[in-house]
């Protein structure tokens, strides 16, 4: 079992066999890492007395959570993000309301750990090159800061006009 503690600089989500997988890059004590999470259902949440009738596959869950109106609300969980935004479209083309289905994948995974940037992570990992790679490990939220950043980079979003 290995641990690290790190700061996290970048993050994605994309399938890979059919299946969700999130990864993020970091800064640590111990130099440069990748934390990948292969199995990844990404979600969004409805309410449970609506009935979706969905062409993608998912798995339902009725959770301990409620809408603003107080009414409980089940989420749905897809194994890919394919089938994630090919749900959100059928039932938007529906017109049932969604919530929560803007939150992007690895965002939501952080959110729901309380992490913002310090990251303590416990598990399994191996190098490749200088990078190490951990795969499915424990993280939680912790106060790291790295001690110096060599780069920075900026990516500045234009319009046509």
């Amino acid at each position: 079992m290995n641990e690290e503690t790190g700061f996290l600089l970048t993050m994605e989500s994309l399938d890979i066999k059919g299946k969700c997988e999130l990864h993020f890059y970091g800064s640590g004590r111990l130099g440069p890492f990748k934390i990948v999470y292969n199995s990844h259902k990404p979600l969004f949440f409805i309410n449970r007395s609506v009935s979706p009738g969905l062409t993608s596959k998912y798995e339902r869950r009725e959770l301990d959570l409620n809408d603003f109106k107080d009414n409980p609300v089940d989420g749905l969980y897809f194994t890919s993000l394919d089938s994630f935004f090919k749900g959100k479209r059928e039932l938007q083309d529906k017109h049932i309301t969604l919530f929560e289905s803007d939150i992007r994948a690895e965002d939501r995974f952080l959110m729901e750990r309380h992490i913002n940037g310090s990251v303590h992570i416990k598990g399994e990992s191996y190098k490749q090159g200088s990078l190490n790679v951990f795969i499915n490990p424990v993280i939680s939220r912790c106060d790291y800061r790295p001690p110096r950043l060599k780069w920075l980079s900026l990516d500045i979003e234009t319009g046509t006009d």
